[in-house]
């Protein structure tokens, strides 16, 4: 089976700083694969060029075999890999539930045969154990609830690729469970995903593969225990400065 990701040498600067330099990555059909790296490594910035909020200077982002770069968000969408991201921005005076609803409009999820949408979104807010909250106004939910809504809106359209950004910032410890629970099935039904987190002990504990950014390059890659063992990542982490 061919890769279902791969990013070949993306580069992108603004003005004089270089946010992401020359990146390569590879993701198999169903790997889950964490990125780490401390503020400013370009983390965000690397999913904004992967999924068209921002064009890449130079480099190439390939789904399926196909070449993805430069194409707008909805379309990268269509394509079968979606993101969510740190700032959580949800429709605040819809419910809970309408909210999942939403990105069952999109060409991609329409085309999904099932059952009614309303269905398929409690399936959803189930998973990321939001089901009780679904006839709420979304305005109620807290901090963490509204990553979770997030989350669960992500997944409604279907990815074959999902992107989590930091998904468990601002999670008390008992959300925390719930959404590593929710991840840990996803995965073990084949959902492949890719992980950036600060919170280094929850993604350990389910990626198969890290990733270390600094300074917008790739400086260690392996398994969890492999990559928090390199002196690079431990001198990023402990303040190494900008050569």
């Amino acid at each position: 089976m061919s890769r279902m990701l791969e990013v070949r040498g993306l580069s992108k600067a603004f003005g004089g700083l270089q946010a992401v330099l020359d990146f390569h990555m590879e993701v198999e059909p169903g790997e889950l694969v964490g990125i780490i790296g401390p503020n400013g490594a370009g983390k965000t910035t690397l999913f904004n060029l992967m999924t068209g909020f921002l064009r890449p200077d130079s480099g190439q982002v390939i789904l399926k075999g196909s070449d993805i770069t430069g194409l707008k968000p909805h379309e990268v969408v269509n394509r079968g890999m979606t993101r969510t991201f740190q700032l959580v921005e949800l429709f605040k005076e819809m419910t809970v539930l309408e909210n999942v609803m939403v990105p069952l409009l999109s060409a991609r999820a329409r085309k999904t045969l099932g059952r009614k949408p309303w269905h398929r979104a409690m399936d959803y807010l189930e998973r990321v154990g939001l089901g009780h909250r679904a006839l709420e106004r979304t305005a109620s939910l807290a901090f963490g609830e509204l990553r979770l809504l997030d989350i669960a809106r992500a997944m409604a359209t279907e990815p074959e690729v999902l992107l989590l950004d930091e998904p468990f910032s601002g999670l008390d410890a008992q959300d925390a469970v719930v959404l590593s629970r929710a991840i840990g099935e996803m995965h073990c039904s084949g959902q492949t995903m890719v992980i950036i987190e600060h919170r280094l002990r929850d993604l350990l504990r389910l990626a198969g593969r890290i990733v270390a950014m600094v300074f917008g390059e790739k400086v260690a890659e392996g398994s969890p225990e492999q990559v928090m063992n390199d002196q690079r990542v431990i001198s990023a982490y402990l303040g190494q400065r900008r050569p």
